[in-house]
């Protein structure tokens, strides 16, 4: 019963955290495309143009409640669409990984309750 317990708790670990990568990876393929677009418009340069565009737009690292701190004015919709999907992978993202820190904390107290 007790090593059942910690296998399933480390077999959720490891899917969540494959569905963590997995967004981490599909984000930064639209931060590519993001930047491409941004650098069509000229809005950025450089070779860490996106890291300084988006400090600037979310200096405590955290959009606002509609996300207008991030969206520009003068933004194509297709540069509006890419943010948006961003925003959205991002958000599911930081729920993946607090499920996968939570596990992690339930297997760290289960083994010391173990042990």
């Amino acid at each position: 019963m007790n090593h059942s317990f910690f296998l399933i708790t480390f077999l959720l670990f490891l899917v969540l955290f494959s569905l963590a990568l997995k967004k981490i990876l599909r984000g930064r393929k639209i931060e590519q495309r993001i930047s491409k677009k941004l650098n069509e418009h000229g809005k950025i340069n450089g070779l860490f143009g996106m890291v300084y565009y988006t400090k600037e737009r979310l200096p405590w690292g955290s959009f606002s409640k509609d996300y207008n701190n991030f969206y520009d004015e003068d933004d194509s919709e297709e540069i509006k669409e890419l943010k948006t999907l961003w925003i959205v992978n991002v958000k599911e993202f930081r729920k993946i990984m607090f499920l996968v820190l939570l596990d992690v904390f339930i297997i760290m107290i289960y083994s010391y309750l173990i042990a």
